[in-house]
């Protein structure tokens, strides 16, 4: 209690401390458990859980009361252990759920007494610890373990919840962990290497309004890194959108007030180049972030990382008042509802090197008729949904460059095409397109056709891939 928010050794001092009694000096799980139903029940919001204890093996009451917890919106931060063991076979340790803490020494090594493994979220200062001393009102103690490190996590988490208090548990953990330093523990036997830091800029606590300073008074604060903010539209991008982001790059966005999120762009390399909103790490192309379109704005901050490889035309985000979301705002949705249109042609937005022949409605590979470049990705938007796909043309590595049209991969040639029933499909999401590093063909063709302009059927011949279509319109 007195590492998480004593006067004088608290990590956080402003907090009112409540103590649940569930030892006497030892107890059972059923204790345990009945102290964090009531907790869940009884708790005054916002709040967080500390559990400086456990005992050996995988309880899965413990394990349905801290999800009951953590469900309730609350943080539970516990112990690793002190057996120099895998705390994976420890409870509440192994929950993953809870906030499982590690300790560390003066220098940054791992003690060697705590529990360690892939059940370790953060390591936190746990040896040779000064703190109140529960036997006097004003005298102190030095104590080791990994009940030293689990406060320190508590009292950050408070913090946190302070700061940004519409967080969810998920949430408290993503800041804490981007927060961290990493790699600075030595000897972590498969443990995250992230030892507890907060860092201040990253609440942007020096800025004290909570409305952005541009024409719109919503949009983003960079707090860090070479992501790039516009005042005078609410949206931030990445660096040298829409140019190819740089190599081994990472920004801090703190969204103020908290608005309706729009993707306007987003091409990254799938897995590792990422964008974590709402503690969800999200990467690849518009259909990866499609169930965030038109949503409100989650607390917390969001944070940009690139690795060392493969770059791509990156991302612009925005964040608009709810109350006035520009009209030229489109989003893609699932189902075959068509979105509001007013353009003269069915057509796509492009994101990436494919080609717009803005006259047609139609989207080519790039450098089509010729090959495609290898390392190639890209997104169309259907512009509106509800249009049918005309394939015109289609050659591509198969099995390797793919079109995904309605979560279906096709690739080869035009009867591929056929076979998976794509051609004539309704289009009711995003269209991607991927190109690998070796073979290429000559590309495709495909256009977003008028429903109501006639038939769309095609017709091929086994030594060709050009299409002939019979339709009496494609405008």
């Amino acid at each position: 209690a007195g590492t998480i928010g004593g006067l004088k050794y608290g990590v956080a001092k402003d907090v009112t401390i409540h103590a649940v009694k569930v030892l006497n000096p030892s107890g059972y799980t059923s204790w345990i458990v009945e102290a964090m139903d009531w907790i869940a029940s009884n708790a005054i919001h916002p709040a967080v859980v500390s559990m400086s204890l456990g005992g050996s093996g995988q309880s899965a009451s413990y394990e349905a009361a801290i999800n009951a917890l953590v469900d309730a919106g609350i943080p539970v931060v516990v112990a690793a252990g002190n057996n120099d063991d895998d705390a994976n076979n420890f409870s509440p340790a192994f929950v993953p759920a809870a906030i499982t803490v590690g300790a560390t020494t003066n220098t940054d090594e791992r003690s060697s007494f705590s529990n360690w493994g892939t059940a370790i979220d953060i390591f936190a200062p746990g040896s040779d610890i000064i703190s109140a001393d529960e036997a006097s009102v004003d005298g102190s103690v030095a104590l080791s373990g990994t009940s030293m490190a689990c406060p320190h996590v508590a009292g950050a988490a408070a913090i946190i919840m302070q700061l940004l208090p519409d967080s969810s548990p998920s949430m408290v953990l993503e800041v804490m962990l981007q927060t961290a330093i990493k790699d600075e523990v030595t000897d972590v036997k498969g443990s995250a290497n992230l030892l507890l830091h907060l860092d201040a800029v990253i609440f942007n606590v020096t800025t004290t309004t909570t409305t952005f300073p541009g024409a719109t008074g919503f949009g983003f604060f960079v707090l860090d890194g070479p992501c790039v903010s516009d005042a005078s539209t609410g949206c931030a991008t990445s660096d040298n959108f829409p140019g190819e982001y740089g190599n081994n790059t990472a920004c801090s966005l703190r969204p103020a007030p908290l608005g309706k999120l729009y993707i306007e762009a987003f091409q990254t390399e799938d897995k590792y180049d990422k964008l974590t909103i709402g503690g969800t790490d999200y990467s690849g192309d518009l259909t990866a972030v499609q169930e965030l379109q038109g949503s409100y704005m989650p607390p917390g901050y969001i944070r940009w990382t690139a690795d060392n490889s493969v770059r791509a035309s990156g991302w612009k985000i925005c964040n608009y008042d709810p109350n006035n979301v520009p009209s030229t705002t489109s989003t893609t949705t699932t189902t075959t509802t068509t979105t509001e249109y007013t353009g003269e042609t069915f057509t796509f937005q492009v994101t990436g090197p494919c080609v717009l022949e803005a006259s047609s409605g139609c989207v080519t590979s790039d450098n089509y008729p010729n090959n495609y470049a290898s390392s190639q990705t890209c997104t169309l938007v259907p512009l509106p949904t509800g249009g049918k796909l005309l394939f015109a043309a289609f050659d591509t590595e198969l099995n390797y460059d793919k079109l995904t049209v309605e979560g279906i991969e096709v690739s080869g040639g035009m009867d591929d095409v056929g076979n998976a029933g794509l051609q004539d499909i309704t289009i009711t999401q995003p269209i991607s397109w991927s190109a690998d590093y070796s073979m290429s063909g000559t590309g495709w063709k495909i256009c977003n056709v008028d429903p109501s302009g006639g038939s769309t059927t095609a017709t091929t011949t086994s030594t060709t891939t050009t299409v002939t279509t019979t339709t009496t319109t494609t405008t």
